[in-house]
């Protein structure tokens, strides 16, 4: 993806040069000088990207159209209240977006449904949306804080009640059932999926104290060997002694001399 120069294809099975593995979907041919912020790949093999008012879907190797139904006539040419930051798709096979003033929708392959402040969730400006392993969506808000919606219902994490600071820009679920998710100037929450709602260390913060230097955290990871590493402005931190009380070793700063193991 190139946010303003439209979409670049990198095929890494091929056995050509690597000047002809690229494929370049430009602006002008296919998106009417739209920026894009979001590109995700279905279960089916569908391409979704999200720009800056619409979303396009790559299907049949060609680019499509695809309106969400706003409420309005959406506007701009940099960021609006349709601007997509996330895509995803949940267990059933349902497509989520976010939008950055309409809360978020939900696509079944016939109908969509819109959720916003006015169903529980606490902002309708939307940044990332997740599915977690007990089938519950999270969303991550703006302004807001974080909601977790279990179908029915949704549960608001907020500055007001259990956060820091309501901007929350990336949810991680890692391999041990934890929600890790960012809050701007807090570093990162920690959500026990293990624990029943209301228990006392249902959620946990690291941040500065505990030995993470970033405060803008943008990134959140698992690799192969179980390690979950954090990013953002101020460098990237790799998270240890997972089995200890948070500390301030908890995370370590890892630099491009390492360490790396």
């Amino acid at each position: 993806m190139v946010c303003h120069q439209g979409i670049v294809k990198y095929d890494c099975s091929s056995t050509e040069e690597i000047y002809n593995r690229f494929t370049n979907f430009s602006d002008h041919q296919y998106f009417k000088s739209q920026r894009f912020w979001s590109v995700f790949a279905d279960s089916k093999g569908v391409i979704w990207a999200g720009s800056v008012s619409e979303i396009f879907r790559f299907s049949d190797n060609q680019w499509q159209s695809f309106k969400l139904p706003f409420p309005e006539e959406v506007k701009g040419e940099f960021i609006t209240k349709g601007t997509t930051w996330s895509i995803t798709e949940d267990s059933k096979g349902n497509i989520w977006f976010s939008t950055n003033g309409y809360g978020a929708y939900k696509y079944d392959g016939h109908s969509f449904t819109q959720y916003t402040t006015a169903d529980g969730l606490t902002d309708d400006s939307v940044d990332n949306i997740m599915e977690d392993s007990n089938e519950d969506m999270w969303f991550g808000t703006r302004y807001g804080g974080v909601s977790r919606y279990d179908g029915d219902t949704f549960t608001n994490y907020s500055k007001t009640n259990s956060i820091g600071n309501n901007e929350v820009c990336v949810i991680y679920e890692d391999s041990e059932r934890n929600v890790w998710f960012s809050s701007e100037g807090y570093g990162v929450y920690r959500y026990d999926l293990s624990l029943a709602e209301g228990a006392e260390n249902l959620l946990t913060n690291y941040s500065q104290e505990q030995g993470l230097g970033v405060k803008a955290v943008q990134a959140i990871f698992e690799d192969r060997e179980g390690r979950l590493w954090v990013g953002g402005g101020g460098g990237l931190y790799r998270y240890v002694n997972s089995a200890l009380p948070v500390q301030e070793s908890n995370f370590i700063n890892v630099t491009r001399a390492g360490p790396w193991n």
